[in-house]
Formats: structure tokens, C-alpha cells, sequence
């Protein structure tokens, strides 16, 4: 789609994070998503299943991370 002059689209993310996921790998994904140009209206997380400490400790910094 082209949007010249005009406004862009306000979209959402929905993400799955799952217990094999890489704390880090899932930390940059998030902050790659709140840093675009174009940044989204909400990021939705869902933990799909049991997931680690550090994934948890990870979703946890993310939070924080994007509301400051």
C-alpha cells in the first residue's frame, strides 16, 4: 500500500513467546518493534504455555523498558 500524504495505518502486535525461546533474541524483537519509525499502538505478549525465569524476567524488563 502507498500512503503518500497521508497518515499511516495505527496497527497492533500480537507476539507468542514460548518456553525455548532465547530471553535475548525476544527482548530484541520487542525493542526492534517499539523503536520502528512507525511504532505500533500496542504490542500484545502472551506467554504460550509455561515459559523460564529469564523469559519472565525478560517480558518483565520489556514492560518497563517501553513505558519509560
Amino acid at each position: 500500500m502507498i500512503y503518500a500524504n497521508r497518515a499511516l495505518p495505527d496497527y497492533s502486535v500480537l507476539m507468542s513467546v514460548y518456553i525455548k525461546d532465547i530471553p535475548e533474541w525476544f527482548e530484541l524483537a520487542v525493542e526492534s518493534m517499539a523503536n520502528q519509525t512507525h511504532r505500533p499502538k500496542e504490542i500484545i505478549i502472551i506467554s504460550d504455555g509455561d515459559i523460564t525465569p529469564e523469559l519472565c524476567s525478560a517480558q518483565q524488563r520489556c514492560i518497563v523498558g517501553i513505558r519509560n
